[in-house]
């Protein structure tokens, strides 16, 4: 088996062997552990990457491009609470123009962005999958639907 990256701890390599035992193909066990990592350092490290690909023996280009093409890993630190709101066709025609105003206003932050205190990341994301309950948006793993501005204060209180 070769060696992950340096940085990663020795509990994870056993659950990392763990994952892959359960694919025929070790390349099939590349999204699981691309969220086993992110779960347990919050952000995907380029060091960390190239690790996974040599301890799968493929590309390091096909785990960048993996890592980089879903909106729900990060390559790079993030706030303790990640808002991704989305801006599809649905929401956008629900107004969410207005709720991701409303949030840029009260986190003083834009898309892309983290506070000063590292409280909160805000991202826009292409779809979440909520079209019938739009607007929406996404707090670390909650959901919240129908969004109105006045929505929006009462949920950023919560965190």
């Amino acid at each position: 088996m070769a060696n992950i990256a340096p940085k990663l701890p020795d509990g994870l390599k056993k659950e990392f062997e763990q994952i892959v035992a359960q694919y025929e193909f070790k390349r099939g066990a590349l999204l699981p552990l691309l969220h086993k990592v992110q779960e347990h350092s919050g952000y995907l490290e380029q060091d960390i990457l190239v690790g996974i690909a040599g301890y799968l023996n493929i590309p390091q280009v096909d785990v960048f491009e993996i890592a980089t093409f879903y909106t729900l890993f990060n390559t790079r630190p993030v706030g303790n609470n990640v808002i991704l709101v989305c801006d599809s066709i649905s929401c956008y025609l629900k107004d969410e123009e207005k709720v991701f105003a409303q949030i840029k206003r009260i986190l003083q932050i834009g898309s892309g962005e983290t506070t000063s205190d590292g409280k909160f990341t805000l991202f826009t994301t292409s779809c979440i999958g909520a079209c019938d309950r739009a607007p929406a948006m996404m707090v670390n793993d909650k959901t919240f639907f129908k969004l109105t501005p006045e929505k929006i204060t009462d949920i950023l209180k919560e965190y």
